[in-house]
């Protein structure tokens, strides 16, 4: 059967914004339905017979572009003739070579699934036409380069070891941040960067007295409670970012947490409230970069460590 003899008319049926690693897509299909969520959303329009759909998300392949592979489908089902073929050309008139930017590569025989690349940043957009061989039937994808930011570059002084980066306490770091993709091209949308942390591990807490007489010291073993690091968190790190630069206080070590303190019996007595007293599990920190217009986001361990040097002091006057 083949397919009915009618042309689609004004057909601005699919666009996808090309960028290394992931797409933006509007596409096309019979029943409306929901904007999907995640790395690409999809708009549904009717279009009777042919339409286009993302099929995955978008790749990288260093010196092969980026690329995003799509599907055509032709309407109905019982075609006995569902080959297509695709041409790419500029939007507005051009003395580029189209496909020096953006190129179409059949992925099997009827060519209705394809791999669209895209190899360097441009202006303006280029078409990506696919045509029935029968019915010349047609969609349309417009392609344009926006710069979507794919990886997040972090430079710092801070001593990384294993697996995450070691901070001594009472000190500021900070962590230049820099966002880039794999043509070292990110467009003006894509600026911002939001910082959180959270915090990863669980510790028991007690009531605890020392004696300052006698040197001893005691632990009330009813009092004990599990509490997460994530709770406690604004007690031992501070995260801020300005102009780029993220900058991380610590205050104190997670082992060194107390909620309060009281000195009794004429100052012979600290008791402590809620005093650190064990780790449960391992205990560490997360910090979440993320700009909010693209959805990228990356992470850092970082783990607060009492024995990192910190600084040094000298004599400001030596006498002979």
């Amino acid at each position: 059967m083949s397919i009915k003899n009618k042309k689609v008319i004004a057909l601005l049926l699919a666009t996808i914004s090309v960028f290394a690693l992931l797409v933006s897509l509007a596409g096309c299909s019979n029943t409306p339905q929901e904007e999907a969520k995640g790395q690409y959303h999809t708009q549904f329009i009717d279009t009777n017979n042919i339409r286009l759909m993302a099929d995955t998300p978008m790749t990288y392949t260093t010196n092969e572009g980026a690329s995003q592979i799509i599907t055509a489908t032709v309407s109905p089902s019982t075609a006995t003739n569902k080959n297509v073929s695709w041409s790419v050309a500029w939007a507005e008139e051009s003395n580029l070579n189209v496909s020096e930017y953006v190129t179409v590569t059949s992925l099997n025989e009827t060519a209705n699934r394809v791999k669209i690349t895209c190899f360097q940043p441009f202006k303006g957009n280029i078409i990506v036409t696919v045509t029935t061989q029968e019915g010349n039937y047609s969609a349309e994808c417009v392609v344009s380069f926006v710069g979507l930011p794919t990886f997040i570059k972090v430079e710092t002084e801070a001593i990384y070891s294993v697996d995450a980066y070691r901070l001594g306490i009472g000190q500021n770091y900070t962590f230049n941040l820099t966002l880039t993709n794999p043509f070292n091209y990110i467009g003006a949308d894509y600026t911002d960067l939001e910082i959180s942390v959270k915090g990863i591990g669980s510790v028991i807490l007690s009531s605890y007295e020392y004696y300052t007489q006698t040197g001893t010291s005691k632990w009330y073993d009813t009092s004990d409670k599990q509490v997460t690091v994530d709770e406690l968190k604004d007690n031992f790190i501070t995260a801020t970012i300005e102009n780029g630069v993220l900058t991380i206080t610590t205050l104190r070590s997670v082992e060194g947490y107390y909620e309060s303190m009281q000195r009794i019996d004429g100052g012979r007595t600290h008791a402590y409230t809620n005093k650190f007293r064990s780790i449960v599990d391992d205990c560490f920190f997360v910090i979440y970069m993320t700009e909010p217009n693209s959805g990228l986001t990356s992470l850092f361990r970082v783990r607060l460590d009492e024995t990192v040097v910190t600084g040094v002091e000298s004599q400001e006057q030596l006498y002979f």
